[in-house]
């Protein structure tokens, strides 16, 4: 509904500007919460210095407003200003004892200044105020295990899987700490919790997907560096259920298959990922670069030129071919230069 008013004299206007002023006050619940929802929308839109303005004036409104302290922490921070960041992180502390979020950025800020102590410290408080905040225990834990502390982060990740035993990130987390102390056999069976994770269990603000592909790429890479290859394979297929297009886990299993000579599954792979739609498919520095030297490259070559796209596989041979003359290897040389000689 619009309502048209036609103005006697010039003063009306801001009558009627501080009567809508006055009625936004009202339907926002107070001048204070008027002030965080304009200072929202100009952080929102880039108007930085505007927003600062909005969360100071709600502060002054309501000293207790714990989330505007935190908005204008995390502003200052960005800014660089790590003395108002941090005043204004304890403030909203102060403001509101419960409100882990200014605590866990407290934390972090800390961590990001070197004061290490002073962040376990303070991630420490949310632990002690509310053991199953994972995002807490998760910073400690890292923060720990910076610290060669690593036994004590396993410890703190278990006791937070004691309380939530399915979480798939706090499993992955606990699976990498594992290896870490140089116990990959038992960290295992916490990869495959977490490759059993669903939305549900999830509580850590990370896409799922993310989290079940490590969850099945490092126990790859260690049954790879075991030579247990029917594990491998087992990790790898799971990753291919969950992004067939997954270039590292392709380009790992094109090697393996060139390294047993089984050089035409290797070629079924990287025809795979050539013929995904072209914003998908990776480019051949990538490929180069995962890829075994020279035979892994010289099948790269071979797929594009049987791909009509010759020019490209030329130009892979012509650099693998300047790489082989600096290494000497005549081999390589040799058989590079008959690759070349094919395109003419």
């Amino acid at each position: 509904v619009f309502i048209e008013l036609l103005l006697h004299q010039s003063s009306d206007r801001a009558a009627i500007r501080e009567a809508q002023l006055d009625f936004d006050i009202l339907q926002a619940g107070g001048s204070a919460e008027y002030f965080y929802q304009v200072a929202v929308e100009m952080e929102a839109l880039g108007r930085i210095q505007d927003a600062i303005t909005a969360y100071e004036k709600v502060v002054v409104e309501n000293p207790n407003h714990a989330k505007a302290h935190n908005k204008l922490g995390a502003i200052y921070e960005g800014q660089g200003n790590k003395t108002q960041a941090e005043y204004y992180y304890r403030e909203a502390i102060d403001a509101d004892n419960s409100f882990h979020v200014a605590r866990l950025n407290l934390g972090r800020f800390l961590r990001r200044s070197n004061r290490q102590q002073a962040a376990a410290k303070v991630f420490q408080e949310v632990l002690d105020i509310d053991p199953s905040y994972l995002n807490a225990r998760i910073e400690l834990s890292s923060l720990l295990a910076e610290q060669k502390l690593v036994k004590s982060a396993i410890k703190l990740l278990e006791d937070g899987l004691k309380l939530d035993p399915s979480e798939p990130y706090l499993n992955l987390q606990t699976g990498k700490l594992y290896i870490m102390d140089q116990k990959p056999e038992a960290s295992i069976r916490y990869f495959d919790m977490a490759a059993q994770g669903n939305e549900e269990n999830l509580k850590y603000e990370i896409p799922l997907k993310s989290v079940l592909i490590e969850a099945h790429w490092i126990p790859a890479r260690m049954f790879d560096a075991g030579g247990n290859r029917e594990r491998m394979n087992y990790y790898l297929d799971r990753i291919f259920e969950l992004d067939p297009a997954n270039v590292e886990a392709r380009l790992m299993l094109v090697n393996k298959l060139l390294e047993s000579r089984q050089e035409t599954e290797a070629r079924k792979h990287l025809e795979f990922l050539l013929k995904l739609p072209v914003e998908e498919q990776p480019l051949p520095p990538q490929l180069i670069a995962e890829l075994s030297f020279p035979q892994g490259v010289r099948l790269l070559a071979d797929v594009y030129k049987r791909t009509q796209r010759s020019e490209i596989g030329k130009g892979i041979l012509t650099q693998a071919l300047d790489v082989a003359k600096q290494r000497r290897n005549q081999i390589w040389i040799t058989q590079l230069q008959n690759d070349l000689a094919r395109y003419r």
